[in-house]
């Protein structure tokens, strides 16, 4: 017997047809509680009527025997379909709750580590240049129900989101916090690339749920982090000596090789590190003349720019920082790193600290850069 459950679960188009198959009068001008009544009702009259094998004649009735087999085999053909709609409704809801289930490891991990994988929540930030964050994160199981039952019926239609935050003073108690921007995330990942668009500054990730009702919750909340100032360096050139002897293939394996031209920023990068420019011998050799020659260059090019080379020496086990940075020591206990020397005055302090934590010492450098351009001398042709 088909029931008025069975029928809310058909589409209004499938209970128009049926009812219009069905003979339900006005069927046109009904909704679809209308309709799920009027089926329920000629239908259960139909399984009556039917099962009285025409009362009122001693003898079977063909006709209605017939009429009994074809509304069965519809109730039956009805009734697979329902199943199937469901059994994809369910998939879908199923892989939406996948997406959304920030506890789902990185497929990358091994079976015997995925249990251990997700012990305690962790949200860790690393700066990997003034412009660039890169974002770990480890959510429990336990985190995510906590989530599911704080949202509760918003659930359904929250996303998994990356929240940005800017950090105004982070010395002071009560940090003044400004939101960035939130970029939507989804499980079996563990790691993220953010962008800056305005650094130096500090910073700091939540990662969360956004409800559609504009809600955000945060299930954890990351370390702070300090950009460098764009164009300073923390690393001198003998430490990419590793990537100089397989430039080639750095070069390749990043994106060098694709022809939509990706690779671009990529030479400009290994260019801009190992100092010299790569590609065929041709180009290398000639291409930058030729080039100047065909563009017929009448203006004079002229740009000067100096950057601070700070270097020293320590403990080998030390600990050493410049304007907070740490730096990497060298067996022997050496240092050197390069500094973006900007145009005005600049205080840097170095301070070391010794590998048990009991001694600091500190050294100040009082730089100041004064650059003047002066006016172009135009030399005429008789001078």
């Amino acid at each position: 017997m088909i029931t008025a459950a069975s029928l809310r679960e058909y589409t209004y188009r499938d209970l128009a047809q049926l009812a219009k198959k069905k003979g339900v009068r006005g069927w046109h001008a009904m909704r679809k509680d209308e309709l799920v009544r009027a089926l329920t009702r000629v239908c259960n009259n139909e399984a009556r009527t039917g099962g009285s094998n025409g009362a009122g004649s001693g003898s079977p009735n063909r006709r209605s025997g017939v009429h009994r087999k074809n509304t069965n085999s519809q109730a039956n053909n009805d009734k697979s379909q329902s199943k199937s709609r469901s059994k994809r409704v369910q998939k879908q809801i199923t892989a939406d709750e996948r997406l959304r289930d920030l506890a789902q490891p990185p497929a990358s991990v091994p079976r015997n580590k995925k249990a251990a994988h997700t012990q305690r929540d962790k949200l860790i930030v690393m700066v990997r240049d003034p412009y660039w964050l890169q974002v770990f994160w480890q959510i429990t199981p336990a985190s995510v129900q906590r989530a599911q039952a704080a949202l509760a019926e918003f659930w359904h239609g929250a996303r998994p989101c990356l929240r940005l935050l800017a950090v105004d003073d982070a010395s002071a108690s009560n940090m003044a916090e400004t939101v960035l921007r939130e970029v939507e995330i989804h499980s079996g990942v563990n790691h993220w690339y953010l962008d800056l668009h305005d650094p130096p500054g500090t910073y700091r990730v939540d990662i969360g749920y956004r409800t559609t009702d504009g809600r955000f919750y945060a299930a954890a909340r990351s370390n702070l982090v300090n950009t460098p100032t764009p164009g300073s360096s923390d690393a001198v050139d003998e430490n990419w000596t590793g990537v100089a002897a397989d430039c080639d293939k750095v070069y390749a394996r990043s994106g060098g090789s694709d022809a939509c031209g990706t690779g671009i920023e990529v030479r400009e990068i290994l260019e801009e590190r190992m100092r010299r420019p790569m590609g065929s011998p041709v180009v290398t050799r000639y291409g930058a003349g030729a080039e100047r020659l065909l563009r017929n260059e009448n203006e004079l090019h002229f740009d000067v720019d100096c950057e601070l080379i700070v270097f020293g020496s320590t403990e080998p086990d030390a600990y050493v920082t410049l304007s907070g940075e740490p730096m990497t020591l060298r067996p022997d206990g050496t240092f050197t790193v390069r500094v973006q020397l900007a145009n005005r005055r600049q205080v840097i302090p170095v301070v070391v600290d010794s590998s048990d934590g009991l001694e600091q010492r500190t050294i100040i450098l009082a730089i100041e850069r004064n650059t003047k351009t002066m006016e172009p001398v135009i030399r005429g042709p008789d001078e």
